[in-house]
């Protein structure tokens, strides 16, 4: 029961519910955000001023993951839903859960409630406790390894590992290639395969790697090019390796492979550097715009202007785009909501764009980007004025990358994004470097998030 009404407390802009209880929970209080009276936002239980669940609310209502804490210690993060399945006493149901590893690693686990078998191990979005990013599914009736890969809103959308019982017992693995543009898990003509042959789980990488023999499998032909010997860790043994001549171990005539692979597509806007032709924008949106036109002059450059339906339809085959210099978007009056997003473009590795452009975006968002490796932006983009830096009297650009696990290099012009309010990097767990120019996100703030000290390389 509760102890009188709640007490509403005002803090930085925000205002709060706080409510006492009576009983055994009299030592217990929540509190909440609300507006307009009522809960909207951040919500969290403390016992004695310590800490013991934290969740959201909407309108009133709980949603998505809540976060369970012992001792002020993140015991587990978990969802509304699978507590309810547990209470239900539901066996064939699921229960998903984050466990807080002493070792720093932060994993979802999902499993069967009443045998307890783990079917799915990686990561997840935080806030519904979706399958996202890499993990590891197993066989919910043997517990078994099944496949390793690339999630997206709960779904396997990319596969990189398979794992495969023969007949005999034998456990063998196939791996492909994913730096051909991370293939479809659901169509058989875009797997890539490199290798196939025994494996094991390597607990120091938390990866499944090479081990014993294995054939390597060209990626063109799909022929065996050599077998070898692999250590546990997944380190070959060079000195086992045999070469093979299109599978066969001796040199003679070869039957040649048909396999048919898709190349590298390109995808290009503007012109670049020292070049005079203009490029289509080669997309079918149904906009009335006119891509490959020159709009206007300033000095002796052309400036061309694209639409962001152009810029980013239909793109689920594109590797590598390249935005070229003096490149704009027609908005017209300057508002804060202009935006830019490149997301869920599966296999997209690359993303360059010229100088000077984009000057009237206020917000450049990169996310669920599972193949992007290189991020570069030239100098003088995403900034209201050209002329002089000092004459921009708005400071609300916001710039975020999000959700690009693979992403290693940014590179950042000078005098980009000089008025900008913001600059936010979270889940690029393999990021190496940022090379951001001068007076680049002058009054900005920074937030980077999941990296720790020492994982930088540069």
């Amino acid at each position: 029961m509760t102890e009188g009404n709640p007490i509403i407390r005002r803090r930085n802009g925000k205002e709060y519910s706080i409510q006492k209880y009576q009983g055994k929970h009299k030592n217990e209080y929540t509190v909440m955000e609300v507006e307009n009276g009522v809960p909207n936002g951040m919500a969290q239980l403390f016992k004695n001023g310590i800490i013991q669940m934290s969740w959201n609310m909407i309108n009133g209502n709980r949603n998505g993951s809540l976060i369970i804490y012992n001792k002020g210690i993140v015991s587990k993060m978990t969802t509304w839903d699978s507590l309810n399945n547990i209470s239900d006493e539901n066996e064939n149901g699921y229960i998903r859960e984050v466990v807080n590893d002493e070792k720093g690693g932060r994993l979802m686990i999902e499993k069967v409630i009443g045998s307890g078998l783990v079917v799915y191990r990686g990561g997840y979005n935080s806030s519904n406790l979706t399958k996202e990013g890499r993990g590891i599914k197993y066989s919910k009736k043997s517990g078994i390894e099944k496949s390793y890969g690339y999630y997206h809103d709960d779904t396997l959308v990319h596969i990189h590992q398979s794992f495969i019982q023969e007949e005999g017992g034998e456990k063998i693995m196939i791996e492909y290639d994913e730096n051909e543009g991370n293939e479809n898990a659901f169509e058989v003509l875009h797997r890539i395969p490199v290798y196939i042959g025994g494996y094991t789980f390597n607990d120091e990488s938390g990866l499944f790697v090479r081990t014993g023999r294995g054939n390597v499998i060209n990626k063109v032909s799909g022929m065996c090019d050599a077998v070898s010997e692999w250590e546990k860790n997944g380190e070959e043994v060079e000195e086992k390796r045999r070469l093979l001549y299109g599978g066969w171990y001796e040199e003679g005539e070869n039957t040649k492979s048909i396999r048919i692979n898709e190349g590298v597509k390109r995808h290009k806007y503007g012109r670049e550097q020292g070049e005079q032709e203009w490029y289509d924008c080669d997309c079918d949106c149904d906009c009335d715009c006119d891509c490959d036109e020159v709009k206007e002059e300033i000095g002796n450059d052309e400036q061309f202007a694209i639409c962001s339906d152009c810029l980013v339809q239909q793109m689920d085959e594109v590797e590598v785009l390249v935005v070229g210099a003096n490149s704009k978007m027609d908005y017209g009056q300057v508002s804060s909501k202009q935006e830019l997003r490149f997301t869920r473009i599966p296999r997209l590795k690359q993303i360059n764009i010229g100088k000077n452009s984009f000057h009237q975006v206020r917000r450049l968002i990169f996310d669920h980007l599972p193949s992007l490796s290189d991020l570069s932006i030239g100098s003088d983009c995403f900034r209201i004025t050209s002329e002089d830096t000092w004459k921009s009297q708005r400071w609300d650009g916001i710039c975020k990358i999000a959700d690009c696990p693979v992403l290693q290099k940014i590179e950042l012009g000078r005098n980009s994004f000089f008025d900008f309010q913001k600059f936010e990097i979270s889940k690029v767990n393999s990021l190496k470097s940022i090379d951001v120019g001068i007076q680049c996100f002058f009054f900005a703030d920074f937030v980077i998030q999941g990296r720790k000290e020492g994982d930088w390389n540069d």
